[in-house]
């Protein structure tokens, strides 16, 4: 039995023992056969454009490279990777706009690969786990991965130093993979692992693994409820909404990332269950909760982490990409107070540096 055939079988699988009653089933005849990748090494289309807005206003050192994530209870991230990622992300966002911080950054991930960087993954919280470690590393993959691609693509790199680079980043992500634990391997862990695998495959051309990251994309529009919610996200009560924004923005990344390739996760449309039902689902409800008839919600994502980070940096990219749609004029309004640029590790880095000149994709509602 081929790997393809094999991953569709077990997605159907684990959909069919695990979903709740009303959310549908992946059709196994609904995806055609990626071949080749007709952009490889490409995550973002991400071109240097001279006097881009960015989030870097001044030169950043480099941050000491963390060793072992050690997340200390069982919600939480080992938040001393962030200056990590916020390196890079502001290096590459200023090298995007012009500026000469890419070999900088490039010294410093070659740097991070030589010191085994993010290696060392400890159990943490009250269970032993590794679901908060593994958590941490996919949150700090996504802009390691988009930021390295467009450093090898703009910079000249020798067969040694990519290497070097290369095999750090191939450990990094195969430590990420492993699912923990059935609410894990079915929620917004599972899409952030998706956009990471997406990440990676294009990065590599491995068409075979963008092809089974892109299987499990759709499985996660699937696994909706057919009003576009994704139900262990809704059962978390006043976090709610903060899990569906959560589970949004990994799957935005990823829809970007195959856009890169030419490949249209958001015209999927399984029976209602879409990219844009579960973000209209989204904005309805932060209505319902500022009028009052959803008491109780966190809205903390609508408003700039004091990380420097912004929850609804995936916002820019959707928008950009549909301007006219009404989710589109909503986020806008949402948003219309908040500084540029919005970046968030979740969407990859500065969203709009990095999706800035996206070519078109496919229109066919087919991926």
């Amino acid at each position: 039995m081929g790997k393809g055939l094999l991953h569709r079988l077990l997605v159907l699988v684990l959909l069919a023992a695990a979903v709740p009653d009303g959310v549908m089933a992946l059709p196994p005849s609904s995806l055609p056969v990626v071949d080749r990748l007709p952009q490889p090494g490409t995550v973002f289309p991400a071109p240097r454009a001279a006097g881009l807005v960015t989030v870097a206003s001044r030169r950043l050192p480099p941050p000491d490279p963390v060793l072992r994530i050690e997340p200390e209870d069982d919600q939480g991230s080992d938040r001393r990777v962030e200056p990590m990622t916020w390196y890079v992300m502001t290096a590459v966002s200023a090298h995007l706009a012009g500026g000469d911080e890419g070999g900088q950054a490039l010294d410093t991930l070659e740097a991070w690969a030589r010191a085994g960087a993010l290696e060392y993954l400890a159990p943490a919280g009250s269970r032993g786990s590794l679901v908060r470690s593994r958590y941490t590393l996919k949150r700090a993959l996504l802009p390691i991965l988009a930021g390295y691609a467009v450093l090898r693509r703009d910079l000249d790199l020798s067969t040694t130093r990519r290497g070097t680079i290369e095999a750090w980043l191939a450990r990094l992500v195969a430590l990420a993979e492993p699912a923990d634990g059935p609410v894990s391997a079915r929620n917004n862990h599972r899409y952030m692992r998706d956009a990471v695998a997406l990440a990676w495959a294009s990065l590599s051309g491995d068409a075979a693994a963008f092809r089974a990251a892109l299987d499990d994309c759709v499985a996660a529009i699937a696994a909706q409820r057919p009003d576009g919610g994704w139900p262990l996200e809704l059962e978390r009560g006043p976090r709610a909404l903060w899990y569906q924004r959560h589970a949004i923005a990994s799957l935005v990344a990823a829809a970007e990332i195959a856009a890169a390739q030419g490949i249209d996760l958001y015209a999927v449309d399984l029976d209602g269950r879409s990219l844009h039902a579960a973000i209209g689902l989204l904005l309805d409800g932060i209505d319902a909760a500022r009028a009052g008839r959803m008491g109780g919600q966190d809205l903390g994502f609508l408003e700039r982490r004091g990380n420097g980070r912004h929850y609804m940096a995936w916002a820019g990219a959707y928008a950009a990409r549909f301007p006219g749609h009404p989710n589109s004029r909503r986020l806008q309004d949402l948003l219309a107070g908040e500084p540029r640029p919005l970046v968030d590790d979740y969407s990859g880095g500065d969203v709009m540096a990095l999706v800035r000149g996206g070519r078109g994709v496919q229109g066919s509602g087919e991926v």
